[in-house]
């Protein structure tokens, strides 16, 4: 994992937050705010257990409204959550300076109605997985439901890399393509094993209207989105941005963090029968304030002369897209993206970008395959790839190979699709 400013970072934060723990420490929510919503069914639930593996990694289904949800996940995947923050992210920091930091982002937050109620009910459902407390062993007190909110702003201070490229039209002009939008994606973050053993699938099926069943691949405790795929067939996958436009963090003003915004934008792109689900995208994508520098391919069933795919380039106070025809080197339909922008600041080249080009060009005559798209994936990996994705909108079909929490090497590629994911 690399820091998005500078290795002392979160010792400036320390420093920062030290005078806020005397304010934000001892703040609990009231008793009223950590109640189920009314006609909640979660806690009487039968059973709650995971539902599946892919690729060696847990399938955990999330169905109901948020808090209903968000039971789920905490209920489930309790001590797994305890895991990342115990073993990772406090392996990393000062508890106590992480509490007050937590404290102090959570009165920042700008977030749903509906994440909120869902981050209560992650707090309900570890408080009854756990048989009292949700608390980490490394902590002076137990999480509130904001703590958990504040938990996912990790990637918009301690990012990802990672690298996608997504082909269609006359790019997949091969036979077992047939012209179809195809996206791989690989995400680059961290070797370390807390984090490895508690990856997980979730596949998410709301029964709020206008929110589109999805399915995330992330990790315990995790609301937000790295890499999500909605039943419509709208993928999203995030990639750490460089920009000088970055801002600071935390930034002085509320905001909303990057993978939950892009978790919104999924969940609600298509949901009403747009023709456009990527404007749409685009739109909920970029209405938020934010922090950071992101690149985020998104990618959709062909519609249409319409380009399926984009790469939408975020900073904190700013966004750019851009579609096939920004790289002229490369003639057929192919749009590639690592960490460098090439919209809102000039082109930099990388040895990834460099051979995804090259395989785009090599492949323009014959059109790529699926297999010769999964194979590309390994020429553009680093050495902290950790998930490797294959999507294809059109069909829902979905490949997934991770690095195992185990022994530390990427497992073999699993195939499955959307409709056998929503299914349960």
């Amino acid at each position: 994992m690399k820091n998005r400013w500078n290795r002392g970072f979160l010792r400036i934060i320390a420093i920062s937050t030290l005078i806020s723990a005397c304010i934000f420490v001892h703040w609990i929510p009231t008793a009223a705010a950590q109640e189920a919503p009314a006609g909640t069914t979660a806690k009487d639930a039968k059973e709650y257990k995971v539902s599946s593996t892919l690729a060696g990694i847990p399938v955990v289904l999330l169905k109901g409204n948020h808090y209903e949800r968000g039971y789920a996940h905490g209920r489930i995947l309790k001590d797994h959550i305890l895991d990342v923050v115990d073993n990772y992210i406090l392996a990393k920091t000062h508890p106590m300076l992480y509490l007050a930091m937590l404290r102090n982002l959570g009165k920042r937050l700008v977030v749903d109605k509906g994440l909120e109620e869902e981050a209560k009910g992650m707090l309900k459902g570890a408080e009854d997985a756990a048989g009292g407390k949700f608390q980490s062993a490394k902590l002076p007190e137990p999480f509130t439901w904001r703590d958990l909110l504040a938990l996912n702003t990790y990637i918009d201070y301690v990012g990802t890399n990672c690298s996608s490229v997504s082909a269609w039209g006359d790019a997949t002009k091969n036979a077992s393509t047939q012209g179809k939008p195809v996206l791989v994606r690989n995400l680059d973050w961290s070797l370390h094993r807390a984090l490895l053993r508690n990856q997980v699938v979730f596949v998410s099926i709301p029964t709020e209207e206008g929110l589109l069943p999805m399915v995330n691949v992330g990790f315990a405790g995790f609301m937000g989105c790295l890499s999500c795929i909605n039943k419509e067939g709208v993928g999203a996958f995030l990639n750490l941005g460089y920009s000088n436009r970055s801002g600071s963090f935390p930034p002085a003003y509320p905001f909303t963090p990057s993978a939950l915004a892009l978790r919104k934008a999924v969940e609600e792109s298509g949901a009403k029968g747009e023709k456009e689900p990527l404007s749409r995208f685009l739109k909920t994508l970029t209405d938020t304030k934010r922090t950071g520098s992101f690149i985020i391919h998104a990618v959709a069933p062909q519609n249409g002369d319409k380009d399926p795919a984009m790469v939408i380039e975020l900073a904190s106070n700013k966004h750019g897209w851009r579609d096939a025809s920004h790289d002229e080197k490369i003639e057929a339909n192919y749009l590639i993206a690592t960490n460098h922008n090439r919209v809102m600041n000039a082109p930099k080249e990388c040895r990834r970008y460099a051979a995804a080009r090259e395989f785009a060009v090599a492949s323009k005559d014959e059109g790529v395959t699926l297999d010769s798209m999964w194979q590309l994936l390994s020429t553009i990996k680093r050495s902290d790839t950790m998930q490797s994705i294959l999507f294809v909108p059109s069909t829902g079909e979905f490949w997934l190979a991770v690095r195992s929490g185990k022994d530390g090497k990427m497992t073999d590629k699993e195939k499955t699709n959307l409709k056998k994911l929503f299914g349960f």
